[in-house]
């Protein structure tokens, strides 16, 4: 199975992810572009994966009902952000 690339868009399950994955297709009459995305859950098996995460999925034996791919590798982690109200309080 051909590998697939996508973003974290959720980590609250033990042991999945939330993959978004965006590919580019063409409208065959007007022959513009425009991308079009799917989700895929995945396994993560040490839990490392965080949202924002870019990661490769690699195909796998039924794991679940909806899961059926496995991260493979982080390809390149999410930055960190501070959030606005998480300044010092006093």
């Amino acid at each position: 199975m051909k590998p697939l690339f996508g973003k974290i868009v959720s980590n609250k399950m033990q042991k999945s992810v939330l993959v978004e994955v965006a590919r580019i297709v063409k409208d065959p009459k007007y022959g513009k572009y425009y991308k079009k995305t799917k989700k895929f859950m995945a396994h993560d098996e040490e839990n490392v994966c965080n949202i924002g995460d870019f990661v490769r999925l690699s195909g796998t034996r039924p794991l679940s009902k909806r899961k059926r791919w496995n991260v493979e590798e982080i390809t390149r982690k999410a930055e960190r952000q501070v959030a606005c109200g998480a300044e010092e309080t006093k």
